[in-house]
């Protein structure tokens, strides 16, 4: 269709600008909702090397918050100019390792505030050690002028082994201690305010625990102060730091404030299917700010790398697509015009296409030049679905909603039934979604335009002129407070709510600028795919047998009323019976090759020999051969035969490769080839390294 280099040169800029605009989104709302804590950690930090005698340590409890890997990162850009240094449990064994790390880590932070060679010089073939911290520290601050705050974080405390972890904790306490006894210059101190000896290097130790922890005897920690940290830490640190606690926010509140907000106005429209299985996973597999990313990224990976059309993401010039096939442009008429094609007879006509399409029909430039008109009626769409959306938080802030209504009537289940597209731009089917897919907090469109109209009723009538003042500029120039302002509100959010349903995005726009399959994400992220895999290899007649019944006989429960009688019972035709039958007839014969080589890999794995493991192969064909054999005489195998199976054998082990199921193995090739073939390898020559 076009040519292969600059199309996957156009694809990749365009998903490197998708998704760099989708971290950034992302970051942007993940600090909005961690900004106390922030906040909080900036006011400590502030104060830190004003503690005499103690260390700020901050006590953080993300045991119900949504599971954060870059926090590191988020506080270093919200923060600036700190030294954020993370540990990860592997490196906290011994209190050497760790300290180690903390060294190394600490360096590689101070080089994204400031390097010179002066400060590389130091650090030079040394060994990393809390001496060299310390000396590297000093020059870092002479240089800058400017003592940064260290940020110690230790994210998934429970997952830390104790005694290295606290030896570690009280090695860094004690050296931050000595450190302001012994480097904070007299200028320094008395800028500070405290006295020379008692000042300490600013250091903010932050620990996280990420799962609930049980409660301690209600004698050991005073009223209204969390228990958890005592389980972790050693009286010998508790007793050197000053505990600070806070909390990261309720994983829900990560959910309705940043996943349903960035779903609100991506970079790339993603449709319902993908936010309700990034729901699925969220809920149910992994609360985690990297389980959204990867979902995200998938997605626009996925829609850059399988459709031609989103080349055309960044719109390019006619002079850039200039190298382009007549086909592609047929295909972006096809996508254009596809919409108002209808089917009489056998035969295709276009009816309703807007005047202004059709000089798009034989001129490739204006075409192409019409992607600004498709782009703008989808940011108009986008801009009225997030100002109606926008309404509706409002409306449900303030209105005191029944519990019959109450889940219905969530803020995630009005963005789910919002981002809707029509077929064939998603594989959405709202069909089966309410059987496998739908949950109480989901219901259908049509269902939340209905709620909408009633749940104003609801509302105190000294709360209207708060509710009027939150809606959009909109709302507030069409209606004045009167006593049918609550009637003239849930009309009016019910018909915006139903306009933006109708006020879909172009079908050309659709193809370049949205994305809604879940199906190939699921089979990605999802482990099901491969257990299917994995069982069809494993029983291939049982499988077979089960897909043959589910097909010719569907359950009768599902057909027929609970009343009425089951002919199935009187004619043998049930399930069970199709399932029988089948399996009767597979069993006994013939099975893929594939399938008998992964049943020999099943329970020896790596360690097989790939001799033996071609021996075994062999053995299971002849046995096979022998039962179909009417009289079961042995044939002697000629050289053609071994030539067939060894053939057999080689394209069983590519596909088992292929689908990922044979790691790599240590051994050389020449020695395989040897083993099993007795091939002769040809040396290299003795000059070559």
């Amino acid at each position: 269709m076009e040519d292969a280099r600059l199309d996957s040169e156009l694809r990749l800029d365009s998903f490197e600008i998708c998704w760099s605009e989708a971290v950034h989104r992302l970051d942007e709302l993940t600090v909005r909702i961690y900004e106390p804590l922030f906040d909080h950690i900036s006011a400590i930090a502030s104060r830190a090397s004003l503690y005499a005698g103690t260390i700020p340590l901050a006590a953080i409890d993300a045991s119900g918050s949504a599971a954060q890997r870059n926090l590191g990162n988020l506080l270093h850009t919200r923060l600036g100019s700190v030294l954020c240094v993370s540990l990860e449990p592997a490196q906290c064994v011994n209190v050497v390792a760790a300290c180690t790390a903390f060294v190394m880590r600490l360096i590689e932070q101070g080089r994204r505030l400031h390097t010179s060679e002066h400060l590389e010089e130091l650090v030079r073939d040394r060994d990393p050690s809390l001496e060299l911290a310390a000396t590297w520290y000093d020059a870092f601050r002479r240089e800058t002028n400017s003592a940064p705050v260290i940020i110690l974080n230790i994210v998934g405390v429970e997952r830390y082994v104790s005694a290295p972890l606290n030896d570690f904790l009280h090695s860094i306490l004690l050296w931050a201690r000595k450190y302001g006894e012994r480097n904070v210059e007299n200028s320094i101190a008395d800028i500070l305010g405290v006295q020379k000896e008692r000042a300490t290097l600013p250091i903010v130790p932050c620990i996280y625990n990420t799962t609930p922890s049980i409660a301690l005897p209600r004698q050991q920690t005073p009223s209204g102060i969390p228990a958890w940290p005592a389980q972790y830490l050693a009286s010998s640190v508790l007793d050197m730091v000053d505990l600070v606690h806070c909390a990261l926010p309720d994983k829900s509140v990560f959910w309705e404030r940043v996943v349903c907000e960035f779903f609100i106005s991506p970079p790339l429209m993603l449709g319902r299917s993908v936010f309700e299985l990034m729901r699925r996973r969220f809920w149910q597999v992994e609360a985690s700010y990297e389980s959204i990313a990867q979902t995200i990224r998938l997605a626009y990976l996925m829609h850059f790398s399988t459709r031609p059309l989103s080349a055309l993401y960044s719109m390019p010039s006619y002079a850039e697509l200039s190298e382009y096939t007549p086909e592609f442009f047929a295909q972006m008429r096809l996508s254009l015009f596809g919409a108002y094609a209808e089917v009489n007879d056998g035969k295709v006509s276009l009816t309703d296409v807007p005047r202004s399409f059709m000089a798009l029909a034989d001129d490739d430039k204006a075409l192409v030049e019409s992607l600004s008109m498709h782009r703008e009626a989808l940011e108009n769409h986008s801009a009225r679905r997030e100002s109606m959306l926008r309404a509706v938080s409002s409306l449900l802030q303030y209105a005191d909603i029944p519990p019959p209504h109450a889940k219905q009537l969530s803020w995630s289940g009005f963005v789910s039934s919002s981002l809707e597209i029509e077929p064939p731009f998603s594989d959405w089917n709202s069909g089966r979604a309410g059987l496998n897919v739908q949950t109480p907090t989901t219901p259908s469109a049509r269902h939340h335009a209905q709620l909408l109209k009633h749940i104003t009723s609801g509302i105190a009538k000294e709360r209207i002129p708060s509710l009027v003042s939150a809606l959009n500029e909109h709302a507030r120039s069409r209606f004045q407070v009167s006593e049918h302002v609550l009637q003239e509100i849930g009309d009016w959010i019910s018909d915006e709510y139903n306009a933006v349903r109708d006020s879909a995005p172009t079908s050309l726009g659709a193809s370049v600028w949205t994305f809604d399959y879940a199906e190939p994400l699921s089979v990605v992220l999802e482990g099901a795919a491969r257990a299917g895999v994995l069982l069809a290899l494993d029983a291939p007649s049982q499988m077979l047998a089960s897909m043959c019944a589910t097909l010719v006989s569907p359950s009768g429960q599902a057909e027929l009323d609970s009343r009425a009688d089951w002919p199935e019972r009187e004619t043998d035709n049930t399930e069970i019976h199709v399932l029988r039958n089948a399996s009767n007839r597979l069993d006994g014969g013939d099975i893929p090759d594939v399938c008998r080589l992964y049943q020999l890999y099943r329970d020896t794995s790596k360690f097989i020999n790939l001799a033996d493991w071609f021996d075994a192969f062999v053995y299971t064909v002849e046995k096979a051969e022998k039962r179909e054999q009417a009289q079961g005489a042995k044939r002697q195998r000629t050289a053609a035969d071994i030539q067939h199976l060894q053939l057999r054998f080689s394209l069983g082990i590519n596909e088992l490769a292929y689908m990922g199921l044979l790691g790599r193995t240590g051994r050389k090739v020449d020695h395989l080839l040897r083993t099993v073939w007795d091939l002769t390898v040809d040396p290299l020559p003795t000059n070559t390294r």
